[in-house]
């Protein structure tokens, strides 16, 4: 809450409003404007899970806090992250552990994550070329 009231953030670059109207929908890099997500993203309980699973170090590529009222804000369609993580910053393999924290409880109303079994074996890209800065754009779209 303290995040989506800040003016200084609100007027920023990592921010992106709700499509219809001025509220908050992201933050990117979070971890650059809040120490509680900064300690979260850093916490062995994260960071050690992501080293066991790709047997490698670790850094953060994104990170992004989306608000998601129930009943309210438009939705996040079906994408594959790794299609802009590939296009707009070069990422070759889709080599990378993705968290998802909820920090309320979910409910069928309130806008649920749905993971599709699989899709982390294989790389179906989108037909043509991917938009620049697809990410801002493709999240502001009702």
């Amino acid at each position: 809450q303290r995040l989506s009231e800040d003016p200084v953030l609100r007027a920023s670059e990592r921010v992106i409003l709700e499509p219809e109207f001025d509220q908050l929908r992201s933050v990117f890099e979070v971890e650059k404007v809040s120490e509680l997500f900064a300690e979260l993203l850093r916490s062995p309980r994260l960071t050690d899970i992501a080293r066991q699973v790709l047997d490698s170090e670790v850094y953060i590529h994104q990170s992004r806090v989306n608000y998601k009222p129930g009943f309210g804000g438009a939705p996040f369609h079906w994408h594959s992250d790794f299609e802009t993580w590939h296009s707009e910053d070069g990422m070759r393999q889709p080599r990378a552990f993705s968290f998802s924290i909820s920090l309320t409880e979910n409910h069928p109303f309130n806008g649920p994550l749905m993971v599709m079994p699989g899709t982390h074996k294989s790389f179906i890209p989108t037909i043509g070329e991917t938009p620049q800065n697809y990410h801002e754009d493709s999240l502001r779209v009702a």
